[in-house]
């Protein structure tokens, strides 16, 4: 059960830092 919590609540929100990491660059420019 914590081995899919954890997974399903990283996909949200670390998953567009780390897998989009072009798409904050260019928001915050």
């Amino acid at each position: 059960t914590t081995t899919t919590t954890a997974t399903a609540a990283r996909p949200p929100l670390p998953s567009h830092s780390h897998s989009h990491p072009t798409i904050q660059r260019s928001t915050r420019k």
